[in-house]
């Protein structure tokens, strides 16, 4: 299937374990879209405060959404529900290990678009960090 130009909106829900903090994170991105059978791949562009461009592709299924982050920063961050997944966050600053223990994952096609929901436990170095709800609109 041909690459299509969609809209990407991001909301993320963080709460912080140890401060009890809570941070509600929202963006809106340009993206493109290529399905192969039920394989959905989004690609797109996201800027820090300084300019410096990460690349993130997502891959999105019925039953998992994987997302990779490269750039100043890299990651591959793995949502299956009831499973819990490890990777490497590697930054200017060194490499963190992070663990995402996914409680809940649903895929839903809506009119004009798709929907993702993800609720997750985040731990860094072995220390649960953070409750996350992420939702992920995509629209064509």
């Amino acid at each position: 299937m041909a690459e299509k130009d969609i809209k990407i909106s991001c909301l993320m829900k963080r709460h912080d374990i140890i401060t009890g903090e809570d941070e509600t994170i929202k963006n809106s991105y340009d993206g493109k879209l290529k399905s192969i059978g039920s394989t959905h791949y989004v690609f797109y562009t996201e800027k820090d405060e300084e300019g410096i461009e990460t690349a993130n592709r997502l891959k999105v299924t019925d039953c998992e959404l994987v997302r990779e982050c490269k750039g100043r920063s890299t990651s591959v961050m793995n949502f299956f529900p009831s499973r819990e997944t490890t990777t490497n966050y590697v930054t200017m600053y060194g490499t963190f290990a992070m663990r995402f223990m996914t409680r809940f994952y649903k895929r839903c096609d809506v009119d004009n678009g798709m929907d993702i929901y993800v609720e997750y436990v985040m731990s860094m170095d072995d220390k649960p960090s953070a409750d996350c709800t992420l939702k992920i609109e995509l629209r064509w």
